[in-house]
């Protein structure tokens, strides 16, 4: 069928917007980077084992030197969030064609962001918390400085666990409660940490910001204690109590007497003691800083044993109680000390008195063994007496001897 004049026209004009709209979308002197106007830069971004690696390369001399940073951050989440702390930095700089600027920084094992972008260390963003971004900087853009350069896109985010490190150490006291001694600081703690402390009839929570601690005292006898945090691995605690609490005790042997002193520190519970001496125990409750004295007849045992049976884990406890040096009882026996007084010398005899032939009598002393009572002989003050009369009586036989033999009567014939 052949076309009218009104139907050429109609084509006529749908060829020319055709024509308009594809001038439009393809203006005069609009090319693909790559073609009249090749990329500047070539690099590449990969992310392995813990490390970011970087290289950009110059497809030509450059008139001025140009810096490119690599920079790995701490993020709160995997996917773009902020606030974000610079975990890493790069810088190198770019001159020639073909000199290979190579970057390295190491990523956080947690959530992070890593960004390649032209700059120097100025120009790093620390914290990255919103008010600036690096924008089309970043190399592989497709507008902007980072679109000169050549390659995949400069930049990551991802990770699998929050940038904290909780810790929790606990602390047993001799009463029984627990201080739990809650800690953020570790190398990857850049953010708060809520940690949950539960007990039975106990629950508290607590905010630890990053690089501090905070201490949650629990009270006794709530059982084994939980404690829950982002990042921290399955914590449960029981009371146990300290070496440092358990009493103790020590032995003493007089001969007589063996004591056991137990002695309980201060702080602790009231500890039970039940003490074994030979066949004999004992049993004493020891206030918290106080001591107790058990007691028993000294034996032939050399040792006492201690134990605390409501003490969980309290090993039985060996006491020396060995004997000293005793002085073994002795009959008692009277000894006599020669008197110190030496006896008097008796006066000279008078005339008259030599001349007596009736001594005086004088007292004797009775020798041991003579009397059916076996008494000691006398000593000391006595036996000097005795002595001293003996003399005499010496003395006055000499003389009458002496006398009577001047009057002898001689006859004559």
């Amino acid at each position: 069928m052949n076309k009218t004049p009104r139907g050429r026209r109609v084509l006529a004009v749908l060829a020319g917007a055709l024509l308009g709209l594809t001038a439009f979308a393809n203006p005069a002197g609009a090319t693909p980077r790559g073609a009249d106007k090749p990329y500047l830069f070539t690099h590449t971004f990969t992310i392995n084992g813990g490390i970011a690696t970087a290289t950009v390369t110059p497809n030509k001399d450059l008139d001025v030197a140009e810096e490119v940073t690599l920079v790995s951050y701490f993020a709160p989440k995997p996917q773009f969030a902020t606030p974000q702390y610079v975990f890493q930095s790069k810088t190198g700089t770019l001159k020639e064609k073909n000199g290979v600027v190579t970057l390295e920084v190491e990523v956080p094992d947690c959530n992070t962001q890593v960004d390649l972008f032209f700059g120097g260390q100025k120009d790093v963003i620390d914290p990255l918390d919103g008010s600036k971004y690096y924008g089309d900087t970043k190399l592989g853009e497709k507008k902007g400085p980072g679109s000169r350069s050549q390659g995949p896109a400069g930049w990551f985010n991802g990770g699998n666990k929050a940038c904290v490190q909780p810790a929790v150490q606990p602390v047993a006291e001799c009463d029984g409660t627990v201080d739990l001694q809650l800690s953020n600081n570790g190398k990857l703690s850049k953010y708060d940490v809520e940690f949950r402390v539960t007990g039975n009839g106990f629950e508290k929570t607590v905010k630890v910001p990053a690089g501090k601690g905070e201490t949650v005292e629990v009270p006794a006898g709530v059982g084994p204690v939980k404690v829950t945090a982002p990042g921290l691995p399955d914590f449960t605690y029981s009371w146990a109590r300290p070496e440092t609490c358990v009493p103790t005790a020590a032995g003493e042997n007089d001969c007589e007497t063996v004591t056991i002193t137990v002695t309980n520190p201060e702080g602790n519970t009231p500890a039970k003691a039940e003490v074994t001496y030979g066949s004999e125990t004992k049993t004493a409750t020891v206030a918290p800083g106080k001591s107790e004295l058990v007691t028993f007849p000294a034996g032939e045992a050399t040792t006492a044993t201690v134990t605390y049976p409501e003490i969980t884990g309290a090993e039985p406890v060996t006491v020396p109680v060995k004997k000293g040096e005793c002085t073994e009882p002795s009959p008692s026996t009277s000894v006599s000390t020669p008197s110190t007084d030496e006896p008097s010398e008796s006066p000279s005899a008078t005339p008259s008195e030599t001349a007596s032939t009736s001594p005086s009598p004088i007292a004797t002393t009775p020798v041991a063994g003579d009397d059916e009572d076996g008494e000691l002989p006398l000593t000391g003050s006595a036996a000097a007496g005795v002595a001293g009369g003996a003399f005499l009586l010496l003395v006055a036989g000499a003389v009458l001897f002496i006398l009577a033999r001047r009057r002898k009567v001689n006859f004559t014939a």
